[in-house]
C-alpha cells in the first residue's frame, strides 16, 4: 500500500498532491482496502496541512517586494488549489456512497473549498492585475437568461470542463468568465463562486434536470438538416 512521504519538501501543496493524486485516487489505489487507521491519519492531518500551506505562503509573500512576483504567487496558488479541488471531486464521484472513503472525500473537498476561499481573500489585492485571475468581467447591460437553476447551470459547466469540451487553466476561471453574463428567471446577479461550490455536492433533482436539458439539446440537434 502506498505510504505518504513525511517530508514533502518546499512545495506547499506536496502532501495534498500525494493524498489526492495517489492515496485517495481510485484509479491508482484500491481505496476500499484502505484501513481505518490510514483514513483517520489523513483526516487528522487535513487541518494541519491547510495551516502549514497558509503559513508558508504568507512567509513567501512577506519576503517578496516585487509586485509581479506577488501576483505570480497569487495566480499559481489559486490555480493549484482549483486543480486539487477538481481532482478531489473526480475521486469523490467514483466512491461508493455511504462508505468511509466517501466521507473522507467530502472532508477533503470541504477543506479545499475553505483553503481556496482563504487564499482568494488574502490574495485579493494581487489578483485583479493577474488578467485571467481577476474577479470577472463587468457584466453587460443585458444578461442571457437561462431557464435552469444556478445549481443546474453549474453542473453543465463543470461537466463540460471535466469532459474537456472547454479548455481553461482552472474550473474557477470558467465560472468567473461566464457567470457574469448569465442570469436565471429567479435571480439576476449570480455568484460564480457559489455556482462553482454547488457542483461538488449536487442534488439528485438538479442532476436529473441538467440531464433532461441536455437531452432536449440532443433532440434539437438531431432535427437540424
Amino acid at each position: 500500500m502506498y505510504e505518504l512521504l513525511t517530508d514533502p519538501g518546499n512545495y506547499p501543496f506536496a502532501w495534498l498532491e500525494q493524498v489526492i493524486s495517489i492515496l485517495l485516487n481510485p484509479e491508482v489505489t484500491p481505496v476500499l482496502e484502505l484501513s481505518p487507521e490510514q483514513l483517520n491519519a489523513v483526516e487528522a492531518r487535513l487541518p494541519e496541512a491547510s495551516a502549514e500551506i497558509m503559513l508558508k505562503l504568507k512567509a513567501w509573500m512577506f519576503l517578496l517586494l516585487v509586485p509581479e512576483q506577488l501576483r505570480q504567487i497569487a495566480r499559481n496558488t489559486e490555480a493549484a488549489v482549483a486543480d486539487l479541488l477538481r481532482r478531489a471531486s473526480a475521486n469523490y464521484s467514483a466512491y461508493p456512497p455511504g462508505t468511509a472513503i466517501a466521507g473522507l472525500g467530502r472532508q477533503v473537498i470541504r477543506r479545499l473549498e475553505m483553503l481556496h476561499r482563504d487564499l482568494s481573500e488574502r490574495h485579493a489585492p494581487y489578483l485583479p492585475a493577474a488578467g485571467t485571475a481577476s474577479p470577472g468581467p463587468v457584466a453587460p447591460p443585458g444578461r442571457i437568461t437561462c431557464l435552469l437553476s444556478v445549481d443546474q447551470l453549474g453542473l453543465i459547466l463543470k461537466a463540460a470542463d471535466d469532459a474537456r469540451l472547454i479548455r481553461s487553466p482552472s474550473l474557477s476561471l470558467i465560472f468567473k468568465t461566464l457567470v457574469p453574463y448569465l442570469s436565471t428567471e429567479r435571480k439576476e446577479d449570480l455568484s460564480w463562486d457559489s455556482m462553482r461550490s454547488s457542483t461538488y455536492h449536487p442534488e439528485h433533482s438538479d442532476q436529473e434536470a441538467a440531464i433532461a436539458a441536455l437531452d432536449k439539446l440532443i433532440q434539437k440537434i438531431r432535427e437540424y438538416r
